[in-house]
């Protein structure tokens, strides 16, 4: 039986996703649903490996390279040989949908001016600070970001 390397997990993992993935998520499915196999890897790190292993196969054979980035920040990869049949583009708007209410969720559900009497009080009765805070209204600041 032939040795599992990165590029069979890549592959393996990107075939059954069906959908272009980060190199993180790549890593995380193939863990998931166990394409891994007997694979082992003594680094801290694999989905960097993935990465550069796709970054690398980019730039080295251009157009006839296994694999094709298809978007930027998130950085997502997707086998070449299945571009036709997958419809790349209402992929690439649900997977942004998702992303936009992900970061939905993670908006501020608390204002800076109600947690302050929290923070004064931690920071006086604290022994190692033993300090006293003042309050800078950030909204009428002249160096207000």
């Amino acid at each position: 039986m032939a040795k599992t390397t990165f590029w069979t997990v890549i592959e393996k993992t990107l075939d059954k996703a069906g959908t272009p993935l980060s190199a993180k998520e790549i890593w995380d499915k193939a863990n998931e649903w166990g394409t891994l196999g007997d694979f082992k890897t003594s680094g801290k790190t694999p989905w960097a490996t993935i990465s550069a292993y796709c970054y690398t196969d980019i730039n080295n054979n251009g157009d006839n390279s296994k694999i094709i980035q298809t978007s930027e920040r998130p950085a997502q990869f997707f086998l070449r040989r299945l571009v036709n049949q997958a419809n790349l583009t209402n992929l690439q708007k649900l997977k942004n949908e998702e992303i936009a209410r992900g970061e939905k969720r993670k908006e501020k559900k608390f204002n800076e001016r109600d947690l302050h009497p929290l923070l004064v009080a931690f920071a006086y009765s604290n022994t190692h600070f033993r300090a006293n805070l003042k309050t800078v209204f950030h909204e009428n600041s002249a160096r207000a970001v």
